[in-house]
Formats: C-alpha cells, sequence, structure tokens
C-alpha cells in the first residue's frame, strides 16, 4: 500500500513540475506557427484556412476504391489548364512512379495484415509475434504516407511551388501520425 502512496505522490509530483513548461511550450507553438497554419495540430481554435478545407474535404465527392482515385487524378493532370506538355509530362511520369512504390507497399502491408489476423485468432501464436507485425505494418503505412507527402513536394518543385525544408516535413509527417487529443471546439 504504500509503495502505491508514493508513486501516486511521485506521479502527482512530477505532474506538478512538467505541466506548467508544457502548457508554456503548447502556447508558444499556436502562437507562433498557427498564423502560418502549422501550429494547428494541438491548438484549441480552427483557423479559417483549417474550416475551409474541412468543407472542401466534405464537399468532396466519394470514391468508391483506389481504381475510382486513380481515374480522378488521371483526369486532373489530363485537364490541368496553365501546364506546358513538359510538365505533364514529369507529373504523369511521378504518379506512375510513385503509385508503383505504393503498389509494392501495398502488398507487402496486406501481407502482415493477414498475418495479424492469423496470429491472432490462433491461441498458440506468441504474443511478441503479433506486436512485431503491428510495429510492421505501421511502418509500411508510415513509409506510404511518407511517399504520398514526398510526391506533392516533388510536384510542387516541378511546378515551381515552394517546398517545406525536410525538416519541416518530417516533423508535419510525425504530427500527422501520432495520436493526440481530440480538438475542442
Amino acid at each position: 500500500m504504500k509503495t502505491q502512496t508514493t508513486t501516486l505522490t511521485q506521479v502527482q509530483t512530477t505532474t506538478q513540475t512538467w505541466a506548467p513548461r508544457f502548457s508554456t511550450s503548447v502556447f508558444l507553438v499556436c502562437a507562433v506557427l498557427g498564423p502560418l497554419g502549422l501550429g494547428s495540430v494541438g491548438c484549441a481554435q480552427k483557423t479559417v484556412q483549417e474550416k475551409q478545407v474541412e468543407r472542401r474535404i466534405a464537399a468532396e465527392p466519394e470514391l468508391k476504391n483506389k481504381a475510382a482515385l486513380d481515374s480522378r487524378n488521371d483526369r486532373a493532370i489530363e485537364t490541368a489548364t496553365g501546364l506546358s506538355e513538359a510538365e505533364r509530362q514529369k507529373l504523369t511520369e511521378l504518379r506512375d512512379s510513385n503509385r508503383a512504390r505504393l503498389q509494392a507497399l501495398g502488398e507487402e502491408s496486406l501481407k502482415i495484415r493477414s498475418l495479424l489476423v492469423q496470429d491472432l485468432v490462433n491461441p498458440e501464436s506468441n504474443p511478441s509475434d503479433i506486436t512485431m507485425l503491428k510495429n510492421k505494418l505501421k511502418e509500411t503505412e508510415n513509409k506510404k504516407v511518407a511517399i504520398y507527402l514526398e510526391g506533392i513536394d516533388q510536384a510542387n518543385s516541378l511546378l515551381g511551388r515552394r517546398s517545406y525544408p525536410i525538416e519541416q516535413r518530417e516533423r508535419i509527417m510525425r504530427d500527422f501520425m501520432e495520436p493526440r487529443a481530440p480538438r475542442v471546439d
């Protein structure tokens, strides 16, 4: 019983020590990065831009499968106004290259998922194998998201648009993949 009380006291003391610093850090991130549209991940208020993007996502027609997405993306490249033929060709090559990379990772992801289900229903499976498979699945899915984001950066570069520095892209990727508490509106 005494051990539990000591542990609770230690937790309370630790929380009292780091909580004010954490609150200050969150405030600074929101105050400094919020106006740039970069600090909204941990901030309570949604920016006008975030609300606008959410409305655009909600209004986007539903896609039934990956083939429908591919078809829509193909049409977007083919019919985009203001693209030179060279830009259109480079974007098509980038799209095809990334599709191949994503397909390979998608196939790996399906294999891992299959093994996970098999291990989950097998009473003799090793729990550490399940943990390893879960980690491998997360790693594979993170690679897929990284390819998407890298492709966006490459497309922006091809079109002469500003791209984020690697450190900022990595931070955005970490923020995107890490679970966080829901926002309070």
